[in-house]
């Protein structure tokens, strides 16, 4: 992942945001010599918030002397970076405005094996399980974003250095700002209605997700669900290799994932094309498979040719993903009474 690190001593940087991922990028810059100030439109009683040592936090609304001297101003994802007068006025005058993601990929080793996954639904599930098989690589491994561990708090662990995996949960609001972010794996799970009062249409909520292919090349994976009419032409907006999955009956891949008619139900078929050009096939039964329903079957598929592309191996899949389980509330069995299964899908 080549991105253009930016010099952070002695820069006048406004965090707008005191949330998770505002807290873990404030304290970064103070840390890298930057001059921090966290602003907040909430009291200073009602964050709750550990402000970082060499931070200054300005709570209760927004100062416009501070977004004026600003350089750099990192927004919180729930910040839409075109409503916010004093970003766009800042923005104008030639201040850097971003997210937490784009600012701390950009502090991520270029030889790090980077991961973005997005989609309406399925985003947790399908991180967790890629981040689940990466670790058992033996590669350092981190697993975060929007998952709930800020992508920051990677910085300076063997996972962002050389060698390392960064399996990242991407929204598409922190995609927003996402301009250089490059992504070895990109996924786009699905698009479905969401987040419109946001978005002007669907079509600008899929294109805001679809920023995750831009930075591709053809050494990428760009990795969608092709029966979603919405994903592919995201996915092609990049120069990534396609690589579609399908739950649809029938339907064969020539590379990707698809299902198939198997010996007990059916079976997950994955098909890719290693470095050297060499094709490969690997087949998993649904029967062994811990999570139940065919969307979770289309994350499997998303999960396991994201780690693939970063050199997993079949015998890493069938461990990982037998020993994973479901994410609290998202399909998770609770009981069995009378041989009938009950689960908890409140999410």
């Amino acid at each position: 992942m080549k991105t253009t690190r930016p010099e952070l001593k002695g820069k006048r940087v406004l965090v707008v945001g005191a949330a998770r991922s505002g807290l873990a990028i404030a304290g970064f810059c103070a840390q890298q010599g930057a001059e921090v100030t966290l602003t907040d439109k909430k009291p200073a009683d009602a964050l709750g918030a550990l402000v970082p040592a060499g931070v200054r936090l300005e709570a209760g609304g927004h100062v416009a002397a501070t977004f004026a001297a600003a350089e750099i101003i990192v927004l919180s994802p729930g910040v839409p970076p075109r409503t916010l007068p004093e970003a766009q006025a800042a923005a104008a005058r030639g201040a850097w405005v971003t997210g937490e993601i784009e600012l701390a990929a950009r502090f991520i080793d270029p030889a790090a094996d980077f991961i973005g996954i997005t989609g309406t639904n399925g985003k947790s599930t399908t991180t967790a399980l890629a981040g689940a098989i990466a670790a058992l690589t033996g590669r350092p491994t981190f697993t975060g974003g929007n998952l709930g561990e800020p992508l920051t708090t990677c910085l300076g662990t063997p996972a962002a250095a050389r060698g390392g995996i960064v399996v990242c949960e991407l929204s598409s609001y922190q995609l927003e700002t996402a301009d250089e972010l490059h992504p070895r794996a990109a996924a786009l799970l699905n698009v479905t209605p969401d987040h419109l009062d946001r978005y002007v249409s669907m079509a600008a909520y899929a294109a805001a997700k679809g920023r995750v292919f831009l930075r591709q090349n053809a050494l990428d994976w760009a990795i969608y669900n092709a029966d979603d009419p919405a994903c592919e032409p995201e996915a092609r907006r990049g120069g990534g290799i396609p690589y579609p999955f399908s739950s649809a009956p029938g339907r064969e891949l020539p590379r990707g994932a698809f299902l198939a008619p198997g010996a007990r139900g059916r079976d997950l078929v994955l098909r890719w094309t290693d470095v050297a050009g060499a094709s490969h096939e690997h087949v998993m039964a649904e029967h062994d498979l811990p999570l139940v329903g065919t969307h979770n079957l289309e994350n499997v598929m998303a999960a396991a040719l994201c780690v693939l592309a970063v050199g997993a191996t079949p015998a890493h899949l069938d461990a990982g993903t037998a020993a994973f389980r479901p994410l609290p509330h998202r399909m998770e069995l609770v009981g069995e009474v009378g041989e009938v299964r009950y689960y908890d899908d409140s999410k």
